[in-house]
């Protein structure tokens, strides 16, 4: 027998019912909506990735872990502490005391350096973004949540090493995470004492895992070696660990590794660490594609490609149609990005960024490369 409870409920339930296949109908169409948006963003047959020296993108936050003396408002550089700390600095000392960091200067870079990234890719900019000299997390998280929205980045990668400095490697991207990032730190051999202090302070090697479109792992590596002010065994030692690096994963692993090398033109052509160290194990960007680019940093009055790209050489457009491994590079995708409007000095060299003047970016151009996936039906993209 129903009880009362028991009639009330069944003259309710066509009612209840129709709600609960709205319902229904509501989830399945968010998850439709998420995975239409995912698909147009990240096209299932090819992926692109750039890399790109942001040149000193410091929040307006003070950090005391860090010399982010200069990168401060002015108004909060006016007492004797920030006055002692700026006459330590071994550089650039007025910089350090006058330069107004505040959240109008931030922003006006964050929004010219948006704009370089978004002249790639129909306008969606790179799948995989890897940054040079960026403070902390926090403000990659302005750039990405503010000014990269059309990108669709969902991962957000940063891990701050032991460069007091302040100045860390990051990397924003469509693909997955498929688990947490590392930062490994270089074995550096010192030759004396003030380069054991020295060394123990340089930037790390980031690491990231991302899942392709074709649910294949795709390992990034974001480097930022020592500078031209330090010795070229530095490099050379820092460029050993990142073979070893690749050596330590499976033989048939797809990796990419972006990065400012530091290595300039005559540094290379003397030591022949791109054109021989590197190019024995990877295919290196410019040496592949980009034969009419000039550069990406004009050091001392020099072109030099400081900024590389580097690929496995499982990537190969050269590998036989048989071959396992079905993403090609495609040489003549890559490029140095320099078309943008704030980018490049009345001189045609890379344009600082300057709050106070109306260009101004960074002191690099990134270099940017596509890779295609060869249709194979063996292959599952989903």
């Amino acid at each position: 027998m129903l009880t009362p409870t028991d009639s009330k409920i069944l003259k309710k339930w066509p009612f209840n019912f129709l709600v609960f296949l709205l319902f229904l109908g509501v989830i399945s169409c968010a998850h439709q909506t998420q995975q239409k948006n995912y698909n147009q963003t990240i096209k299932p047959n090819r992926f692109s990735v750039m890399n790109y020296n942001v040149e000193n993108l410091f929040d307006t936050l003070p950090d005391p872990q860090r010399e982010d003396y200069t990168y401060l408002p002015f108004a909060t550089k006016q007492n004797k502490e920030h006055q002692i700390k700026c006459s330590q600095l071994s550089s650039r000392q007025g910089e350090c005391l006058y330069r107004d960091w505040n959240e109008t200067a931030l922003h006006r870079k964050l929004k010219r350096l948006s704009e370089v990234i978004l002249a790639t890719n129909q306008g969606k900019g790179p799948d995989l973004l890897i940054l040079e000299e960026v403070e902390n997390i926090r403000v990659l998280r302005i750039l990405n949540d503010e000014y990269l929205q059309k990108a669709g980045y969902s991962s957000v990668v940063l891990i701050e090493g032991p460069d007091t400095r302040g100045i860390d490697i990051g990397m924003l991207s469509r693909l997955p995470l498929t688990e947490p990032a590392k930062l490994h730190t270089i074995p550096y051999e010192p030759k004396n004492e003030n380069d054991r202090v020295w060394m123990a302070r340089s930037r790390g090697i980031l690491q990231a895992q991302f899942q392709l479109p074709t649910n294949e792992t795709l390992i990034a590596f974001g480097v930022h070696l020592p500078s031209q002010a330090n010795p070229p065994y530095w490099r050379e030692q820092a460029l050993n660990f990142i073979n070893k690096l690749k050596s330590q994963l499976p033989e048939n692993q797809m990796i990419i590794v972006g990065g400012d090398f530091n290595i300039s033109a005559e540094e290379d052509l003397k030591l022949g660490f791109l054109r021989e160290k590197l190019s024995q194990s990877w295919l290196v960007s410019h040496q592949m594609g980009c034969s009419k680019c000039d550069g990406t940093h004009n050091y001392r009055g020099k072109w030099s490609f400081f900024d590389v790209l580097l690929f496995s050489p499982q990537f190969s457009s050269q590998l036989k149609s048989d071959s396992p491994f079905h993403w090609r590079l495609k040489p003549e995708s890559i490029q140095v990005i320099n078309a943008t409007r704030y980018q490049t000095t009345p001189y045609n060299t890379p344009a600082h960024f300057d709050e106070n003047k109306p260009y101004g970016v960074s002191d690099h151009y990134p270099i940017y490369a596509e890779l295609e996936l060869k249709e194979n039906p063996a292959i599952a993209i989903r």
